[in-house]
């Protein structure tokens, strides 16, 4: 089971990124993430169109997100966060500077994944990514 939500996962990922241009087209390293770019940087490369943002901002280093995704296919509420939160990672990993976590509470779930920027890795063409098993054994956390 654990082998078949984990190449789900992988499947929806290479979709997503076939599908959504934007989120390849963001820059890559850009330096100091500052309060205001946080919800514009959710609305533009993190959200489909029926995912609804609750709120997105920067608190003392922590990047705090809470949304609601909406269903798509047949895909568990537990799969689309991890993508979601895989994704957006992607995105303020781009940032080396101005926070030290990314916070995402899930309303389905009832939910927080959150990871500290030190637990990124670097891969071969030296894009910073948040581990899928650190987000699966985060999302596995809930009591």
């Amino acid at each position: 089971m654990r082998k078949l939500s984990f190449s789900l996962l992988i499947a929806l990922l290479f979709v997503l990124a076939a599908c959504n241009n934007d989120v390849e087209s963001a820059p890559n390293e850009q330096g100091t993430l500052t309060a205001d770019l946080v919800p514009e940087l959710v609305q533009t490369y993190g959200l489909s169109e029926d995912d609804i943002l609750h709120r997105a901002e920067l608190v003392d280093g922590t990047i705090q997100i809470d949304v609601s995704l909406a269903p798509f296919g047949n895909l568990s509420d537990e799969t689309l966060a991890q993508t979601f939160y895989s994704s957006i990672s992607e995105v303020f990993l781009m940032y080396s500077e101005g926070w030290e976590r990314l916070a995402v509470y899930f309303e389905e779930l009832d939910h927080t994944v959150m990871l500290h920027y030190a637990e990124h890795m670097t891969d071969s063409l030296g894009k910073r990514t948040f581990p899928l098993v650190r987000i699966e054994e985060k999302m596995n956390e809930r009591s």
